[in-house]
């Protein structure tokens, strides 16, 4: 019951982040840009305070297929602002291919690493199936297709793709399902979520176990339309999978979402469960969020040693 109280008061703990004026400014630039109407979405931006989410502002209009047309001078200056924003490759190609010739380059994009996470021993999934040296160069090469397809905005061209005769035979069933994994993530990044849940669902209810993030995506994709329940199922997979292809960032993340679904649905006997589950993870973001709401003692200093 203690975790079930610590939940009912999490929303005090959090900020409103913008003010609903700016979020609704916010959403109609992003629509209006969507279709088109820069100058309209121009004018909105002047009238918004909280400028923190210009950089993706700019970056959809300045990707619009039709409506705009980027200058080498805008994209330089994007990449000298955001260069840590998702997307920087696309745009940092883009500038590339504009940039004159006795212009400066502009600043490469910036890698994010998660050293926590990258520091564990997380398994990568191998193919029992047995593969000449050339077969195995074939499976690389699709799988950077794919990738590139949905790096590129695609996840359809990526599904059309992956469901060709000679692309499906050559590919095991867990290798098929890492593959839509992919896709459902470029589909919910998109935010067609409809989409993005059924590829997710169906990587997840085959090989669940070798592509967490199939789960991860569902329970996301099921969440944003309102499904709960169907999020708490996806978020619980995870967070109770024992077997190394998740990291303690997925799982953490996984079972405080999954506390969360599953107080939403009326079921608060669980939560206590996935938000324990969470907090043995205190070196995640969902770890720490689920240690305080548990009244658990963070692991950290924050005092100067100076």
């Amino acid at each position: 019951q203690a975790g079930d109280a610590a939940v009912d008061s999490r929303p005090a703990m959090i900020p409103q982040i913008l003010s609903e004026q700016d979020a609704t400014l916010y959403q109609r630039i992003f629509a209006l840009q969507h279709d088109g109407k820069m100058q309209a979405a121009e004018k909105l931006l002047q009238q918004v305070d909280d400028r923190r989410l210009q950089g993706h502002v700019l970056y959809q209009r300045y990707m619009h297929p039709t409506a705009y047309r980027s200058r080498y001078r805008e994209l330089q200056a994007w990449m000298s602002d955001y260069s840590d924003h998702p997307g920087a490759y696309r745009i940092y190609k883009l500038a590339m291919r504009r940039k004159p010739d006795s212009w400066q380059a502009p600043v490469t994009p910036q890698k994010w690493r998660n050293r926590a996470a990258r520091d564990e021993n997380i398994a990568q999934y191998h193919s029992p199936t047995q593969r000449s040296a050339g077969k195995q160069r074939e499976i690389r090469r699709i799988r950077r297709h794919i990738q590139r397809l949905i790096g590129r905005g695609q996840p359809t061209n990526a599904l059309k793709y992956l469901q060709r005769k000679e692309i499906d035979r050559q590919l095991d069933a867990v290798e098929t399902d890492l593959a839509r994994g992919e896709i459902a993530k470029g589909y919910f990044l998109a935010g067609l979520d409809a989409k993005a849940l059924q590829q997710a669902e169906l990587a997840a209810n085959r090989s669940g176990n070798f592509v967490p993030q199939a789960h991860w995506f569902a329970g996301l994709a099921a969440w944003r339309q309102g499904d709960a329940e169907r999020a708490a199922t996806h978020f619980s997979a995870l967070a109770d999978n024992h077997l190394p292809y998740a990291s303690s960032w997925d799982r953490a993340a996984a079972a405080y979402w999954a506390a969360r679904a599953w107080l939403t649905i009326g079921q608060p006997q669980k939560i206590s469960h996935y938000l324990t589950i969470a907090a043995q993870h205190p070196r995640t973001l969902h770890g720490i969020l689920a240690r305080r709401q548990l009244g658990q003692p963070l692991a950290f200093d924050w005092t100067s040693s100076a």
